[in-house]
């Protein structure tokens, strides 16, 4: 999962409020960051995971389809767009819209993620999966694809770049 923008307050236990979830981890393009719920409710952050931003995508493991449902301030037409980091390599990416569209709105794969690969680009993405728990399955983005707001993406990057959505 992912969030259209950054939370009015960030940390885990203000964004993650459902009883249902029992951990939460993302990939930085190089490490696993993890949080999981001890028996009293509480958050261990032990795994270094200790807030949940709109440049992180998020799996989520939780025992109901429940939505998360956060204080989403309006972005100012001052601020800076946001800007996303990408590694070469698998990068564990969200998909969010600094218009704050609905979740699930549909985004064109080579908009959001940059030009998709050939010899000239600076940051080509080759391939993308997403898993739909729904279904229990991974799918495929091809270039020319779209990707949803809400939704986070494994995507493979042949050169390290900066996405901005």
């Amino acid at each position: 999962v992912s969030l259209p923008g950054d939370p009015a307050d960030s940390a885990i236990a203000s964004v993650i409020v459902n009883a249902d979830v029992s951990a939460v981890n993302t990939y930085d393009g190089t490490q696993w960051l993890s949080a999981t719920r001890n028996a009293d409710g509480t958050w261990d952050t032990s795994g270094g995971l200790t807030s949940i931003d709109s440049k992180s995508a998020y799996w989520v493991t939780t025992s109901s389809f429940a939505p998360i449902e956060v204080a989403i301030p309006d972005r100012s037409f001052t601020a800076a767009p946001p800007a996303i980091a990408v590694v070469e390599g698998w990068n564990l990416l969200p998909v969010n819209d600094p218009g704050q569209q609905a979740q699930n709105t549909n985004v064109a794969a080579n908009t959001y993620l940059g030009a998709p690969a050939s010899a000239t680009s600076d940051a080509p993405w080759i391939a993308a999966v997403t898993y739909d728990p729904s279904t229990a399955a991974y799918a495929k983005v091809v270039p020319g694809g779209n990707v949803k707001v809400g939704s986070a993406y494994f995507v493979y990057y042949r050169a390290d770049g900066v996405i901005i959505p």
